[in-house]
Formats: structure tokens, C-alpha cells, sequence
């Protein structure tokens, strides 16, 4: 349909002329777009009162102004209601999962069963024991960074059962795992956790080069899933069920 038109309809001002698209701004909130949708109503009234006026013979611009108008009112419905999904989803998100006592378990730390190690580290800032850090999707981030397609399903698996993502990684590390945290949660919902002994890794006897890892920790502190170079499309649901309810992780 829109190749069909394009040999009728002219960008830049003037009547009847598509605006250029860089021009075009949608708004964030629906109730933005009410003014328009009426306006846009009001103006096609009016057309239409002066087309039955107007003696009898075609109008130069009155087939392309009755072909755009469907389309452009349809598109402010159509934000409207995306607007509004929007609201709603972000509105039903869940509750922070809330963190229990620390477990007792014989299980070696670093391992499923275990904790992590009684380590130090630097949470947004804040330091504390590498114990406290729970729930939480751990993520160990390498000197080249995250795919961005695994970083954002980890994110939206862990906010979906109140967990937070946190991204690790050593002192020297921090501005790209700062990076790496704006561009998942431009509002500041992932964590990022500084390791300057390693313990993380040293915990899971993994190499200071190894490449991405997830860890995911229960409210108690217990491992749930310990999983290396994980695949873009890894789904953790059936093992952050147990960890938010504080099950058995094996």
C-alpha cells in the first residue's frame, strides 16, 4: 500500500505532504496523544462539512487526505494502547524477593548446595560480605564484555521473580561492567558487584580468564545453578522458582 502511494504524496511542508519521519516524536504517555486523536477528528468534521459545500467535482488533495487520516488515527490508537500495555505490565511487576537466614549446609561454598565464600566485596558502592549478596543472579562478566541478547534475558528472567542481576567482575573491570548495567537497566536495576580477590571465581575453582558464568542464589544464600558460557537463550525459570521459594536446590 505504501508503494502505491509514494508517487502521490510529498515530504516537507505544504498541504497534504507527509512530515519528514525525523520529525516525529512519540510521546511516553498515552493520555499525550488524547489532544491529538481529538484535533484530528475535529479537522476531518470540518473536511468533511466543507466537501458538501464545495459545488460538485473532485478536490486536488481530498483523495490523499482520505487515505492518510485512517492511517494516522490508526497509529495514535495504536500508541495509545502499546502506552498503555506498558503501564499495566510495569505495573504487576513483582515484589522484591526478600532474603532468609543464612543456611547451614555441609556443601563445599562454590558449589550446588553451597554458599558463596565469606569474601568482601563492593556493591554499588557499598561494602559488604559476599554472603549477603542474596537473592540474586550472579554474573560474572569477562574483560570483553556480555551479549547484550543474554544480559536481557537474564535481566527480564530475574526481574520476573523479583530477583536482582547483579554483574561482577574485578576492580579493574568497572567501567565495563558499569557499561554493561546502564545499557541493560537505563534506570539502575542492575547491581554492580567489584571482586578484588576473586572469590567468586576462586570459589567456583574457575580460571581469572573464563569466560562468562551464572550463578544463581537462593534467599538463603544456597546455590541454586552454577552455569558457564551460557547460550544467549538459557532459561532459568524451574531453578529461580526454587530459589525465591528457598527449596532444595538439587
Amino acid at each position: 500500500m505504501l508503494e502505491g502511494m509514494a508517487g502521490e504524496l510529498e515530504r516537507g511542508p505544504g498541504p497534504g505532504a507527509l512530515p519528514d519521519p525525523d520529525s516525529v516524536v512519540i510521546p511516553d504517555d498515552a493520555s499525550a496523544l488524547e489532544a491529538d486523536m481529538w484535533a484530528l477528528r475535529a479537522e476531518l468534521k470540518a473536511r468533511q462539512r466543507a466537501e458538501r459545500r464545495r459545488p460538485a467535482g473532485p478536490s486536488p488533495s481530498s483523495g490523499v487526505i482520505s487515505r492518510i487520516a485512517p492511517m494516522l488515527f490508526g497509529g495514535l490508537m495504536l500508541v495509545a494502547f502499546l502506552s498503555g500495555l506498558a503501564g499495566i505490565v510495569g505495573n504487576t511487576a513483582p515484589q522484591p524477593a526478600a532474603p532468609t537466614a543464612l543456611a547451614e549446609t555441609s556443601d563445599p561454598d562454590g558449589t550446588v548446595g553451597g554458599l558463596l565464600p565469606p569474601a568482601i566485596v563492593e556493591v554499588d558502592t557499598a561494602t559488604m560480605s559476599l554472603r549477603s549478596v542474596r537473592p540474586a543472579v550472579l554474573v560474572w562478566v569477562p574483560a570483553e564484555g556480555m551479549s547484550p541478547v543474554l544480559l536481557d534475558s537474564l535481566y527480564l528472567q530475574a526481574t520476573s521473580y523479583g530477583m536482582p542481576l547483579v554483574l561482577a567482575g574485578p576492580p579493574e573491570r568497572v567501567d565495563t561492567l558499569a557499561d554493561e548495567a546502564r545499557r541493560t537497566s537505563p534506570s539502575g536495576r542492575v547491581s554492580v558487584l567489584l571482586d578484588p580477590a576473586s572469590a567468586v571465581l576462586d570459589s567456583l575453582d574457575l580460571a581469572p580468564t573464563a569466560g562468562p558464568v551464572v550463578v544463581v542464589v537462593g534467599v538463603d544464600g544456597r546455590i541454586h545453578a552454577v552455569v558457564e558460557n551460557p547460550a544467549d537463550g538459557v532459561r532459568l525459570e524451574s531453578v529461580l522458582t526454587r530459589a525465591v521459594e528457598g527449596g532444595d536446590p538439587r
